[in-house]
Formats: C-alpha cells, sequence, structure tokens
C-alpha cells in the first residue's frame, strides 16, 4: 500500500541555497529529485551613501565651483537598471550619471554638476529580490561661477574733471549679494571722501550715483574710486580709476619715490641723477 511522506525545510538566513533530494526505502529502491533547485534568500536593504565633492557652500546652497556626487551602493545582488537617479535641472544642462562601477559588493556612480545652474539631486531603487533602499535627496541647490559684471562709470579713468563730477558703481549678476558692495572714495590730500548719493537695487544688482563733489577749492584733488562686489557664490569682482577734479587750477601728487627725493618744497639732495 503506497503511503506519503512529507517534510518542509525552512531557509531563514540571506545567501544562495543549491536543493536536491534522494530517496531510498527500507528494499533499497532509490530515487534521486529531478534537477538541482538553486536560488537565493536576500532580505537586506541595500545601502545607499551620496557623498560630495568640491568647494563649500555659500550663503546655504549656492557653489562658486563644479560639485560632484559620489553616490555609493553596498548590495550583494545589485542591478544597476534598479536604481534611478535623477539630476535635475531647473537652470542649465541636465548632468549624465557616470556608468557604474563595481568592486565586490561595493558600487559607485558619479554625478557632476559643473555648469552654471540651478540643480536638485534623487536617489532610490531595489536589489534584485525587490528590497528598497532608504532613498536620498538633496535640496536645490545653484552652481554660479561667473563673477559679477562691474562697471564704473560719470567719470573716465585718468580724466581731468571741472564742472560736475559724478561717479558711479554699476553691477549685475545672476545672484547678487545686497551686502558684499564696497566703495570708496579717496583723495590723495583730502584723504577719504564721505560717499552721498543714489542707490538703485534690481533684481540683478545695484546702480550707484555720487552726489556732485561740491565746487570748493579744497576739494581739487587726485581722486581714486575702488569697488569690490560679490555674489551670493563668492565670486568677486573689483574695479578701479584714478581721475581728477581740477576746477580751480592744476592738482598734481608725486609717487613714493620722487617725494623722498623733492621733500617737502623740494628741500632735499641728491649727488646722483635719479629717474
Amino acid at each position: 500500500e503506497e503511503s506519503l511522506h512529507s517534510c518542509k525545510v525552512a531557509f531563514q538566513e540571506d545567501g544562495t541555497y543549491t536543493f536536491r533530494v534522494a530517496v531510498m526505502d527500507l528494499a533499497g529502491n532509490q530515487a534521486v529529485s529531478e534537477g538541482t533547485d538553486t536560488f537565493t534568500i536576500d532580505g537586506t536593504r541595500p545601502e545607499l551613501q551620496v557623498s560630495w565633492e568640491g568647494p563649500e557652500a555659500r550663503n546655504g546652497s549656492y557653489y562658486p565651483a563644479e560639485r560632484r556626487a559620489r553616490i555609493q551602493v553596498r548590495e550583494l545582488n545589485f542591478d544597476p537598471e534598479r536604481v534611478r537617479i535623477e539630476a535635475a535641472a531647473a537652470e542649465g544642462e541636465t548632468p549624465i550619471p557616470s556608468v557604474w562601477q563595481s568592486n565586490g559588493e561595493l558600487h559607485t556612480a558619479f554625478v557632476s554638476f559643473g555648469k552654471d545652474g540651478r540643480y536638485a539631486l534623487a536617489v532610490s531603487g531595489a536589489d534584485l529580490a525587490g528590497n528598497e533602499m532608504e532613498p536620498y535627496e538633496e535640496a536645490e541647490f545653484v552652481i554660479d561661477g561667473t563673477p559679477p559684471d562691474l562697471e564704473l562709470f560719470g567719470v573716465g579713468d585718468q580724466s581731468a574733471n571741472r564742472g560736475e563730477v559724478r561717479p558711479g558703481v554699476r553691477y549685475s549678476d545672476a545672484h547678487p549679494d545686497r551686502e558684499s558692495e564696497r566703495i570708496t572714495l579717496k583723495g590723495c590730500h583730502n584723504g577719504t571722501v564721505e560717499l552721498t548719493g543714489q542707490t538703485l537695487w534690481t533684481e540683478q544688482g545695484l546702480e550707484w550715483q555720487m552726489d556732485n563733489i561740491p565746487e570748493e577749492q579744497e576739494l581739487d584733488d587726485l581722486y581714486r574710486l575702488e569697488a569690490e562686489v560679490a555674489d551670493l557664490a563668492g565670486n568677486v569682482s573689483r574695479a578701479s580709476i584714478t581721475f581728477s577734479v581740477n576746477r580751480f587750477g592744476s592738482v598734481y601728487t608725486m609717487d613714493a619715490d620722487t617725494e623722498k627725493l623733492a621733500g617737502k618744497n623740494g628741500l632735499y639732495f641728491t649727488d646722483r641723477e635719479p629717474e
């Protein structure tokens, strides 16, 4: 009389298994299962880690140069087709991730954000067994490697001026830093001049023009206007001009070497012909 016998074998640990059954009855008759079953048990989520290479952030999320994301997944049963790397570009060109490089169970890819633009990054996916990795999301950030456009206007460099004299500064940038401007006006004889004038802010930058330098004889001088501005990514632009105001006659200065020779009112002498 035939009878049915059964048992259960539990495979609980992660691993790849080969399963085959052979049996023999009391009379010595043997039977072997057809074929060999090979399968993998994987109940472990892939480990995702994203790190960044490049400059430090300025003003929260602005970067003055290329940023590169290193994406690493530690997983034995890895399938690159099941990993989603979404490098979005609100402004600029959407970067393309590199191909995956594998070293054992560690798999690495890179995404470079090099051109000026506004970007975001998200990574998610699963292994061959369907275990989902903990997703990663990088909030929106800006790459800005372009210094501000800076222009000095109203007075020409190396110019002599009579009448109205109103030097000005104009600058623009995609991401201007409204607290970065440094403007100074110094006279060789009168020292630093207090700046008064009109300032116009726009979304792209600043325009400032000084009030007319008063028509007073003591303000005739040789002046130097210097300006320094920056954007939110920390890119800096500098410019300067030198000009004279001579409404009441000529003004001049001497460089340091000539000043040493001439002294006050030209009282010094030398026995060598200088340049």
